[in-house]
């Protein structure tokens, strides 16, 4: 996602992005509860099979960069706006597809800058901070949705 929108887009676009989360938790709630009444083991195999043909066509189909599809890179401009990526407007038949390749794999062409490590990536300013908070947020909620329901049925005497 990073490398088709500018700096200034990617705030709201990554926000969007990772509304995946939230969305594929109420989905998974719902398919795994959908089986089971019927085969409780087909709770597991569904969403397992829907994650990974998702995660299959992800790999093949979604491409890196713009310039994979005939668009143009954003980069800087001298004002600090990143502008808009710019494609073709002639048929993607037309457009010339870079060479077959894995995205594993080094790509000289569109490399700037190598990735950063995993301890580089902890040294960014609020990064630590921010994955603690996300932990212990998903561990109240988690335990809320798992533990709780189980409580209040074995402490109370409203519920049979």
């Amino acid at each position: 996602m990073g490398h088709w929108f500018g700096k200034g887009k990617r705030g709201v676009i990554f926000g969007i992005w990772n509304s995946h989360t939230s969305i594929g938790n109420i989905m998974g709630a719902v398919i795994a509860s959908h089986y089971l009444a019927t085969d409780w083991s087909l709770s597991f195999i569904v969403p397992g099979i829907i994650i990974m043909v998702s995660g299959v066509v992800m790999f093949l189909f979604l491409p890196e960069y713009p310039s994979d599809v005939g668009c143009t890179t954003p980069k800087k401009s001298n004002g600090g706006v990143t502008p808009n990526i710019k494609c073709p407007t002639q048929p993607r038949d037309k457009v010339k597809i870079r060479s077959e390749g894995s995205p594993i794999l080094s790509n000289p062409e569109n490399q700037e800058k190598p990735a950063i490590g995993f301890i580089g990536a902890l040294k960014i300013p609020g990064v630590l901070e921010f994955s603690f908070c996300l932990f212990f947020a998903k561990l109240v909620n988690y335990t809320f949705l798992y533990w709780l329901p189980g409580y209040i049925k074995y402490s109370s005497k409203y519920i049979n």
